[in-house]
């Protein structure tokens, strides 16, 4: 019997030679051709990282009657996808018989009919999103005179697909601004704002810490949050509160840098600004609480001043105390040093800096702004006054303008009492019952800007926007007492 293999279109004819012994005969018999399919469509890879390798199979198989031809399998995709398709013979499956071959030129591959060989698709990602491809699977069919293999006739080239989507594989940081300003502070006074720090990638954050650089850095006080090892989930912020509290009145700038495990931008750095104002009218407050009015000091016995200095909006280590000598043309002898704590304290004052007979020690405290509270204390070094009548140590030859009042004396503080305290022939002068501008008003009169004479209770409204006309009267500043402290979120 004779076979000739013949390959149109759509059907394999099969001509069959049969020869017996009473004479031959002919059959015309069909084969089905070499069928190419694909067990799926789509080879979806789901979520990839950048960098690391995900896996899909694609299996190919013949479904025909005859020998299948594969030519080069191809990916058609964006360059920077990086899928790739690959196989291994050892995993091909074939029904009896069977087999599938390799080869290196036009023709790749050979399925004998019912074999089946599974087709690798890899990708390595490099750049993150939505990523597909088509994998070309192409038929070959053999030319020579006798064919050892054949094309699918109806599918010359078969067509499967892949997706994937890629992600970034780590924690993106993300400083939200380049700048975070702060309203402005009243010097004492703790303003708070708030720090956004985002995870823009697609697998946790590790914080691994910060640092602060300037000299201002230490008015900022930085809250928990950005220590070593904190961790953002993705897509989730840490909002990080910083309390600002001024130096002292101007400007303050610090620079904030946070480190991640971030590896393409785990440093990044943000500015802290902010402003102080001197806007609370209430300065320091001194007192001399000892010793006596008119004590009599010598070397030998020394002299220590007990006092106390507060601040509503201020820390008092932070003023500046002086102590002056009045008969000696208010020259510094001695400086102090306020605790925190507004306790009383006590400065040891060098007698020897002192000129014998009646002086005056003259307290003088400084805030941030410059503004200025006095106390005084008179005393007699050595020896007062014979004269003094009233034990402030001063008589009236040495300048006391009334020797019947211990609160009147040279050089002593000017307290709101109706008094001459100083003898300098002015009464309550530097105090809130002095008409500082000279306006007609002071600020127990309602003056609420006693250094402008354009500003006091009734004058004309300019149209600049300035406040000059007053419509309530009160000393200033009373409209905030006590340490104010709170968190802006």
């Amino acid at each position: 019997m004779r076979r000739r293999v013949l390959t149109p279109p759509s059907v394999l004819l099969v001509f069959v030679a049969l020869t017996a012994c009473k004479g031959g005969d002919s059959e015309l018999v069909t084969a089905p051709p070499a069928l190419l399919t694909l067990d799926a469509e789509w080879v979806e890879l789901g979520e990839v990282a950048i960098g690391e390798t995900a896996t899909g199979t694609l299996t190919l198989r013949n479904e025909g009657g005859v020998t299948l031809g594969v030519g080069e399998i191809t990916v058609d995709d964006d360059a920077s996808a990086g899928f790739t398709v690959g196989w291994e013979l050892a995993d091909a499956r074939c029904e009896g018989d069977g087999r599938v071959a390799e080869y290196a030129d036009e023709v790749r591959l050979t399925l004998d009919p019912g074999c089946a060989l599974p087709i690798t698709v890899g990708l390595t990602p490099s750049n993150r999103g939505e990523v597909y491809a088509a994998i070309k699977i192409p038929t070959v069919g053999d030319t020579a005179d006798t064919p050892t293999f054949w094309a699918d006739p109806i599918h010359a080239v078969e067509q499967g697909y892949s997706h994937a989507t890629v992600l970034d594989g780590y924690g993106r940081l993300l400083i939200l601004g380049g700048l975070l300003d702060f309203a402005p502070v009243a010097l004492g006074d703790e303003q708070w704002s708030r720090l956004t720090v985002r995870n823009q990638g697609d697998s946790a954050l590790t914080l691994d810490g910060y640092t602060t650089i300037g000299d201002d850095c230490a008015a900022f006080e930085i809250g928990e949050g950005l220590e070593a090892g904190e961790r953002i989930e993705p897509g989730e912020e840490a909002l990080l509160d910083i309390a600002f509290t001024p130096l002292e009145y101007r400007e303050h700038v610090c620079a904030l840098t946070v480190f991640s495990d971030d590896p393409v931008d785990g440093t990044q750095s943000i500015t802290l600004r902010a402003l102080s104002t001197c806007a609370v009218a209430e300065g320091p407050s001194v007192k001399v609480l000892g010793p006596e009015t008119g004590t009599i000091v010598t070397a030998s016995k020394g002299l220590n001043l007990n006092l106390r200095v507060t601040h509503e909006h201020q820390d008092p280590s932070t003023l500046t105390c002086l102590i002056k000598s009045g008969a000696d043309n208010l020259n510094t002898v001695a400086a102090c040093s306020p605790p925190s704590s507004e306790a009383a304290f006590e400065v040891a004052i060098p007698v020897s800096k002192l000129d014998d007979g009646p002086d005056t020690l003259v307290v003088e405290v400084y805030d941030l702004c410059g503004r200025m509270a006095s106390a005084s204390l008179p005393i007699a070094v050595n020896s007062g006054d014979s004269d003094d009548d009233d034990g402030d140590g001063w008589g009236e030859t040495s300048g006391d303008c009334d020797d019947n009042s211990a609160a009147v004396y040279p050089f002593a503080a000017e307290a709101q009492d109706g008094l001459d305290n100083d003898c300098d022939g002015s009464k309550d002068d530097g105090t809130d019952a002095w008409d500082d501008d000279e306006d007609g008003f002071s600020e127990d009169d309602g003056d609420c800007d006693d250094n402008n004479n354009k500003t006091f209770p009734g004058a004309a409204e300019p149209a600049d926007g300035s406040r000059q006309r007053l419509r309530r009267r009160g000393r200033r500043g009373h409209l905030t007492r006590g340490r104010r402290r709170g968190r802006l979120l």
